[in-house]
């Protein structure tokens, strides 16, 4: 893609607009791609730089099975996060590295669980 509209730009084709934009646009596709590499290599090791892991009860549990953080909300509880990984943001990912839902730390939840 970029190739091509530097083509516009070296043949004239392009507005000034256009190329002022081409750094940006360089620079973002650039983060996105490192994104999706990023997520793409931790879901092939099974691990998206989780801190932890839903279970059927809007709990995160860290490796050791400890409850480190919690899932707000009736669908936690219903089990529907159950076996997505939870990064150390807090993000709740499904399966292609989207966030899903958002957890809060276990000493943040003030329910004293």
């Amino acid at each position: 893609m970029f190739n091509r509209l530097q083509q516009f730009i070296d043949a004239g084709d392009a507005s000034a607009h256009t190329i002022e934009m081409l750094p940006i646009l360089r620079e973002t596709a650039t983060d996105i791609m490192d994104d999706i590499n990023s997520y793409q290599a931790a879901a092939m090791t099974g691990s998206i730089g989780s801190s932890g892991e839903a279970d059927d009860k809007g709990n995160v549990l860290d490796n050791d099975g400890k409850v480190i953080g919690k899932i707000p909300g009736a669908e936690a509880k219903a089990g529907k996060f159950a076996g997505h990984f939870v990064d150390d943001e807090g993000d709740v990912l499904d399966e292609g590295g989207r966030i899903v839902a958002e957890a809060v730390p276990a000493e943040e939840e003030g329910d004293g669980h």
